[in-house]
């Protein structure tokens, strides 16, 4: 939920899209995040908010656990309508959705994910949409991958990857689903940390990066 400070687009901008290509490509993401949580200061801590925005959001998420528990319950019952009651059981696929894929693919039925902006996203340049996409099924399946090594490379690593690379193991579907979300001639970059380290265990999830 977008509050009037939430809109990174308010703050200064901290790097460029080469910048932010760079970092997602070099895997920096992931301990960017772990670091950034931590509040520990390294030379990898680039993708981050503008501190007044941090301060901000830091705000805010002490008002949303006060009223909600935590912030995968408020995601869950209010953001994605996915739990309807004061239980935070992990997400379940509808028994009504027929032909359920075993994983998430181009054509993923909507019931099964929702794409939704970063109300607090990083400072990225204004021209550069941050959303996330939430599924109920799994983003990472053997089925994808050529090899072993890279599957279990995957869920130890999680994956990246850009709609204009042809790098795809592993990532084609996900990669797919973008080009048909946001059109064939889209720039975006894209990632999805290992379970262990996303900030919300709950639900499977991956960041857009759209340069319009």
């Amino acid at each position: 939920m977008q509050t009037e400070n939430s809109d990174s687009r308010q703050y200064p901008t901290l790097f460029s899209w080469e910048d932010l290509t760079e970092i997602i490509s070099s895997g920096c993401v992931i301990i960017t995040l772990i670091y950034d949580y931590l509040n520990v200061h390294s030379d990898l801590g680039k993708l981050r908010r503008h501190p007044d925005h941090q301060e901000a959001y830091d705000q805010w998420r002490s008002k949303i656990i006060a009223a909600h528990g935590s912030i995968p319950q408020y995601l869950l019952k209010e953001r994605l309508g996915w739990v309807m009651s004061d239980q935070t059981p992990p997400p379940t696929p509808p028994p009504q959705v027929a032909n359920q894929p075993k994983y998430f693919t181009r054509d993923i039925p909507d019931k099964l994910h929702k794409l939704l902006n970063n109300d607090w996203g990083y400072a990225v340049p204004h021209n550069v949409e941050h959303w996330v996409c939430w599924s109920r099924i799994p983003l990472i399946h053997q089925d994808l991958y050529t090899s072993d090594v890279g599957y279990q490379n995957a869920l130890s690593n999680g994956l990246y990857g850009f709609t204009n690379s042809d790098n795809l193991d592993g990532a084609q579907e996900i990669q797919n689903w973008i080009i048909k979300k946001f059109g064939k001639d889209t720039t975006a970059a894209y990632f999805l940390n290992p379970p262990h380290l996303q900030s919300v265990k709950e639900v499977q999830h991956f960041h857009i990066f759209v340069k319009r």
